[in-house]
Formats: structure tokens, C-alpha cells, sequence
């Protein structure tokens, strides 16, 4: 029976919350147990959730087992996505559902009660410690982004680099827009706009690309494993180093799984310097990167306020303006990192080059082997049939003459009556 059914834990009436590390705080857990698989749909789901507080507007997350909530979160938005939940079951053992509410408030409600099931109230210590994080919550709109979402987006970036989208100077005015509409097309109920939600993600990609291009080259006791595509080393020395990051400390041990992909898609920007942006990027430079949460990782925040009313020109122009050599730390570790990447590219390209040499140079020392062998084939069968050589002579001539290409070119040009003279010849100055 175990495989015919899965066993769900339902957080609800809480709100997720980004204090360090991705989490669910405050609300309710629900346990559904023994729940019959072929009968488990998305609208299934629904009405099994409604009942405890999930209402139209709310959305549904869950977790891959043996995953954090920052790392292994997806969305619930299908009968698809509830059947990749349901390749993750396994015998005696909960798959974690969180149910996002629209109005960012715990909503408690009645609990269902079944084959074994239970209520379990939070401590209300831990929900009165984190009253602070569901307020600051309220202030901004969040965007859970899923694995899918996040993958078919870079994806789309990473197709631009051989598209009229790309430029020298970055992406054209327009691009996000674009990306927009083929996410759209692929993840009809995604719900991403270009703006706030996608250029919220690129500045979060950029930063965590910069912090881990700055760990390669200056990590001291931690670094970077290309093959996990993670920081790893020693955590407290890392942990103190991140300290005058913001948002650097999340990055510790978790995968990045497309960062070979963010390399190519802002190699040329990062080799050209931080202030090199495409037309589509100007908009960019407001950016505030003290508030900027890098380890947002599928989490993407973005103001529910605008920056405020306009000003005038002049004044808007000054508020942005830095005079000359007034980089923040920062900018400077960015350039430093930009000019070893173009140092990294210009070597691969002259390795490159040289590879294609030395695969010629051996391509033609194989051609010239197989020419001889086959030449000295050719010796030794012409050889054996002119007459008055017995089998000793042969052999003889065959390695005397078959040691010198210009010889067996000679020998082999020549009339059969001259070719035993000059085989004479040879086998009698040996002697």
C-alpha cells in the first residue's frame, strides 16, 4: 500500500521570510496521511487546502525532500507540477507543502481531521520573535521563484548572447520585456513581469556572479568548487569575510547551478568593467546595493512603492553623479575581477590556437608515418621479385634502402634492371 500513497505536511496561515536564509515563519502545520496517490490532482490539492485556510489568490509551494526552502522550493500551479511532487515520495516519510497567503497575514483555520491527523500549533516565542520580519515583510512584494522559472529565464538570456538582442555594450531596451513574453509562452501561469520581477533577478544574478568571480580570486581559507559550483572551505573564516558583503553569507555551500551560463552571458560586461551597460540596462543605475539581497537565490523582491515622485532634471542628474575616482570598495574588487577575466580569456583563446597547431603538427606526422610504412610495403614486394636476389639479399636491401625515404623514392622511379643494381649496390657497400 505505501506505494499507492503519500504523506503530506501542510505549513499554512504563515509567510515566508528571507532573515538569513530562506523560511516559513509563523501559522500552522497540518498532517494528511496515507493519501491516495491516483486520486492526488492539482484541484485535489485545492480542496483538500481550502479547508484549512487557503483561499483564491493563494499559492502552493513544496520542497524536494532533503532540500532547504531556499535551495529545493517549486510551485504548485498544475496536475504536472503535483506529479513531479509525487516522484518524490517515499514510504513513511512527509513531503512539506507551504501555502503563500495573498495578504501576507497567518491565517489560521479549522484543521482537517482524518487518519491520524494533527494540528501543530508553532511556539509562540519563535511567532512573536519574528513579529518584526512579517511586518518589514508587509513593505515589499515578494516573488517565490521556482527552479523552472529561474532556469528557463537564464536560459533565455543565455540564447540572447547569439541574438540581435546582445550588443557590445549589453542587452538592447526591450529585452526584458521580450523575455517576458517567451516565459510567458512556455510557464502560461508564471505570472513574471519585466518590471519589477525580472530586472529585480538580474541585478540579484549580477551581484551573486560578482561576489563569486571576487571568491576565486581572493578567497583565503574558502574558495570555490568548480565541480559542485559552490563556495566551500573553512565556514568561519568565510562567515567574517562576507560580513562587509551584504546578502554574500547565504552563498556558503550552495550549488550555483547555472553559473558556467551566467559567465557567458555577462562575460563581455564583466571584461569591459562594471559601468559598461547596454541601452536595455541604463535603467539599472538607481540601484541601491546596500538594500540589494543577494542570497534572494529563488526569492525575488521588488518594491511595492516607487522610488518617489520625480525632481527635476538637474537635480535627478546630481543624485546619480560621482565625481571621478570616488569608487566604492566594491567597484574596485569589480574592475580588479573584470581585468583577470580578460587575462583568462585571452589565454584560453591563445591555448586554443596552440592546441590547433599541435593537432595539425600531429595530424601530419601520422600522414607521413603511413606514407612511409606504405612505401616501404611497396620496397619490399618489388624486391622480392627482381631477379637473381636471394631471400638474405632482399631483407638486406629492404632495411638499407627503407631507412632513407630519398632512397626508396629513388629506388622505386627507377627500371626494374637498374633496380638490381642500385639493390647490389647498397647490400655490397654494407659489406
Amino acid at each position: 500500500m505505501d506505494g499507492d500513497v503519500i504523506n503530506i505536511k501542510i505549513h499554512h496561515g504563515g509567510n515566508f521570510s528571507k532573515d538569513g536564509v530562506l523560511t516559513y515563519v509563523g501559522g500552522q502545520v497540518s498532517f494528511y496521511r496515507n493519501c491516495d496517490v491516483d486520486r492526488l490532482s492539482y484541484f485535489e490539492l485545492v480542496g483538500m487546502v481550502k479547508e484549512i485556510g487557503f483561499s483564491e489568490g493563494d499559492k502552493l509551494y513544496y520542497t524536494i525532500p532533503s532540500y532547504c526552502l531556499e535551495t529545493g522550493i517549486d510551485e504548485i500551479h498544475n496536475d504536472q507540477s503535483v506529479e513531479r511532487l509525487l516522484k518524490f515520495r517515499k514510504p513513511n516519510m512527509f513531503i512539506d507543502i507551504y501555502i503563500q497567503h495573498v495578504d501576507q497575514h497567518g491565517i489560521s483555520g479549522k484543521t482537517k481531521v482524518g487518519e491520524a491527523s494533527e494540528d501543530v500549533n508553532m511556539d509562540e516565542k519563535k511567532r512573536s520573535k519574528k513579529q518584526k520580519t512579517l511586518i518589514s515583510a508587509k513593505k515589499r512584494e515578494r516573488k517565490v521563484w521556482s527552479a523552472e522559472e529561474e532556469k528557463i529565464f537564464i536560459d533565455l538570456l543565455y540564447d540572447m548572447n547569439d541574438s540581435s538582442w546582445k550588443v557590445d555594450t549589453g542587452h538592447k531596451t526591450g529585452y526584458l520585456a521580450f523575455i517576458e513574453k517567451e516565459m510567458a509562452k512556455k510557464l502560461p501561469n508564471c505570472e513574471l513581469k519585466a518590471d519589477p520581477h525580472l530586472k529585480s533577478k538580474v541585478k540579484i544574478l549580477k551581484k551573486q556572479l560578482n561576489y563569486v568571480l571576487d571568491i576565486q580570486q581572493n578567497g583565503s581559507g574558502f574558495g570555490w568548487d568548480d565541480e559542485q559550483k559552490m563556495v566551500t572551505g573553512d565556514k568561519d573564516i568565510f562567515m567574517e569575510w562576507a560580513k562587509s558583503r551584504d546578502g554574500a553569507a547565504p552563498l556558503y555551500r550552495k550549488p550555483m547551478v547555472h553559473y558556467d551560463k551566467l559567465v557567458e552571458i555577462y562575460a563581455n560586461d564583466l571584461a569591459k568593467g562594471s559601468k559598461v551597460k547596454g541601452p536595455g540596462d541604463q535603467s539599472e543605475t538607481e540601484e541601491d546595493i546596500s538594500t540589494l539581497n543577494v542570497a534572494e537565490g529563488n526569492v525575488d523582491e521588488s518594491a511595492s512603492q516607487t522610488r518617489g515622485t520625480n525632481t527635476t532634471p538637474g537635480t535627478s542628474k546630481q543624485s546619480l553623479k560621482r565625481k571621478a575616482g570616488e569608487l566604492d570598495p566594491l567597484e574596485i574588487e569589480f574592475l580588479q575581477i573584470s581585468k583577470s577575466i580578460t587575462s583568462l580569456l585571452e589565454a584560453e583563446k591563445e591555448s586554443v590556437l596552440a592546441m590547433k597547431d599541435i593537432t595539425k603538427a600531429f595530424t601530419h606526422e601520422i600522414n607521413v608515418h603511413e606514407e612511409t610504412c606504405d612505401k616501404r610495403k611497396s620496397l619490399f614486394e618489388v624486391l622480392c621479385k627482381l631477379p637473381g636476389l636471394s631471400s638474405d639479399q632482399v631483407v638486406k636491401a629492404t632495411r638499407l634502402i627503407g631507412q632513407d625515404i630519398a632512397k626508396m623514392d629513388l629506388f622505386l622511379a627507377m627500371p626494374d634492371d637498374f633496380k638490381v643494381i642500385f639493390a647490389q649496390q647498397e647490400i655490397d657497400g654494407a659489406n
